[in-house]
């Protein structure tokens, strides 16, 4: 085998931690952004079953209720694109994690099977792990686009 200590071999396992940190922190903020957004949802979706309740009901809705209705309605397909977003960035981010998890193992079994093979595993994980963080950024980047047109929509039924 090589010349090399517990420590090092250690230390080697453990330097992908630094992206698997990185991973967490941002799966919090979309964590906590995933849940405002279904909450959201969820609190729209009773205004408008309130407001169909008054339509089905024979009850006529006033002018402001009425544009409030069409309001409810764009909204909740704006957020409700947005949860579908976060979610695809989410499982992207968690999909990274486990690859630099992987990576730290794949690091180990080198240094119990030296073969060339075994080798490259590692390398091939932290590039998958990387492309998959980038992809979940982008998604999370594209829901940021996005978050201003559910303002605007808000912002215009109320004028």
């Amino acid at each position: 085998m090589f010349d090399i200590s517990a420590t090092q071999i250690i230390q080697a396992i453990l330097a992908p931690a630094i992206m698997i940190s990185s991973c967490g922190l941002i799966l919090l903020g979309l964590q906590n952004r995933y849940s405002f957004i279904v909450n959201r949802i969820r609190l729209l979706n009773d205004e408008r079953r309130r407001l169909q309740k008054q339509l089905v009901s024979g009850k006529e809705l006033d002018y402001s209720e009425n544009i409030r209705f069409h309001s409810v309605r764009q909204q909740m397909q704006e957020l409700t694109t947005r949860a579908f977003i976060l979610r695809n960035a989410i499982l992207f981010e968690i999909i990274g994690a486990i690859f630099f998890v992987l990576t730290s193992l794949l690091i180990a079994l080198f240094f119990f099977i030296p073969h060339e093979f075994v080798q490259i595993l590692p390398i091939f994980s932290f590039l998958i792990g990387l492309v998959s963080v980038l992809i979940g950024l982008l998604f999370f980047g594209r829901d940021i686009l996005k978050a201003y047109k559910v303002i605007k929509l808000e912002t215009q039924a109320e004028e």
